[in-house]
């Protein structure tokens, strides 16, 4: 597999258990900016909630500004203000909010608008971090360091190329949003990718290698590895799961291809989605594919346990543009992951080194049905990768170890900038 020759500037934070340096920070505020906060499911409110949390708990004053909506619920309506454990959520009014389509995106314009009048007229925070939901909240971040503020762009997905090689945007909207977009990056302190792919990407713009740093995500503890709860804990017909985003980026149609010559295997796909109606098709005419509602964070866990493997995918067309997080709570579960993608990609990067599970590229249907075969037939083998996903989770994708490098590059940029004090 090709790897992208970028650096991974992640090794040169502490590891967990061998901090060098007390890191609590002295007392300074920081301002986590996303349309979705907790207690939305969306996943970058999850991750959001994680390590703003995780902060809180290490000394930092944690402000997060977020929409009063829900990503899963559009009707729903937060407070304007909440205090959860040590984080401090305001909540911005947003009156147009939607799944998909117009109502979507006149969503993220008001909110966008909504936050920069706010960055503008309220005290600045010694650090920010933008992330990308919506797109180019790194102006607000861009306004914040303006003023003195430092800035930390979180990019979970590369936009505009991502709407672009999906084709939601056009060829001349597109190289005009990436010129404006590679301005902003150039004019923040650090940007911070999930992998050596996206970075790859980033690395294109130009943008100095110093300023890049790559955090990959992580997931709960999916509970003990397999040797320590016995054999794997599944029912009696084989259950290949989906759970997470099921989004025009994710490739399904290869899975949903090879169910019907796969009637001892049920399909579950438990999410929502651009690709939804595909699946509700096939659920429909395919006995053994189900579509479920995702779960809650609460019972993730032990759904994801319960399932035989699970199935991560990606269209082509996004890689080195964003990383499905569904595969690191996979790994966590202790179960074999089958991976439809290319070898372009963080995915099929995790599976070389981590041979807990098979990947398969896109479309190809045959040795869909051989991969799902093997492992429905021969338990050790299913065994076997299910402890290595679980290796893997814990040695690179533990939460506190990851969220403690960006505590690390936080303290960093917080050194010399005021903005301490209260909420």
């Amino acid at each position: 597999m090709p790897h992208p020759k970028v650096e991974d500037m992640s090794h040169s934070c502490p590891r967990e258990g061998s901090t060098p340096f007390q890191l609590k920070a002295p007392n300074r505020r920081i301002l986590f900016l996303n349309m979705f906060g907790e207690p939305s499911t969306a996943a970058s409110a999850q991750y959001l909630a994680d390590l703003s949390r995780y902060l809180a708990d290490e000394g930092w004053l944690v402000e997060v500004l977020c929409s009063n909506r829900l990503y899963e619920d559009p009707a729903a309506k937060l407070p304007a203000r909440e205090k959860i454990g040590r984080v401090t959520v305001r909540r911005l009014p947003v009156r147009l909010h939607g799944r998909s389509g117009l109502l979507r995106f006149l969503g993220y314009v008001e909110f966008l608008v909504r936050v920069m009048l706010h960055v503008l007229f309220t005290r600045r925070p010694a650090v920010c971090v933008s992330m990308t939901t919506p797109p180019f909240l790194l102006l607000a971040g861009a306004v914040l360091r303006l003023r003195g503020a430092r800035h930390l762009h979180w990019c979970l997905d590369i936009y505009p190329e991502i709407a672009h090689a999906l084709g939601v945007l056009g060829g001349a909207a597109a190289s005009l949003l990436v010129a404006a977009r590679r301005i902003l990056w150039h004019v923040t302190d650090v940007v911070v990718t999930l992998g050596p792919f996206m970075a790859g990407t980033v690395a294109k713009t130009s943008l100095s290698r110093r300023k890049t740093r790559v955090i990959p995500l992580w997931a709960e503890d999916g509970g003990p590895p397999v040797e320590a709860a016995g054999p794997l804990e599944t029912p009696s017909r084989f259950t290949l799961l989906y759970s997470g985003n099921i989004g025009a980026a994710h490739d399904v149609e290869t899975a949903l291809s090879a169910a019907h010559r796969l009637p001892e295997v049920d399909f579950v796909f438990a999410g929502d989605g651009a690709k939804r109606p595909l699946v509700e098709k096939a659920a429909r005419d395919t006995p053994n594919v189900r579509l479920q509602s995702l779960s809650s964070r609460e019972h993730l866990a032990a759904r994801l346990r319960s399932a035989s493997a699970h199935l991560v995918t990606l269209d082509p067309r996004a890689d080195g543009l964003l990383v499905p997080s569904k595969l690191y709570a996979a790994m966590a579960s202790g179960r074999p992951v089958i991976v439809v993608a290319s070898d372009r990609n963080e995915l099929a990067l995790e599976l070389e080194r981590g041979g807990f599970g098979v990947r398969i590229e896109p479309g190809d249907v045959d040795a869909f049905v051989s991969a799902v075969k093997r492992l429905a037939r021969d338990r050790a083998l299913a065994d076997e990768a299910g402890r290595r996903a679980k290796a893997a989770f814990l040695e690179r994708h533990r939460g506190s170890v990851c969220m403690q490098r960006f505590h690390h590059i936080l303290r960093g940029l917080s050194v010399g900038v005021s903005g301490g004090g209260g909420h």
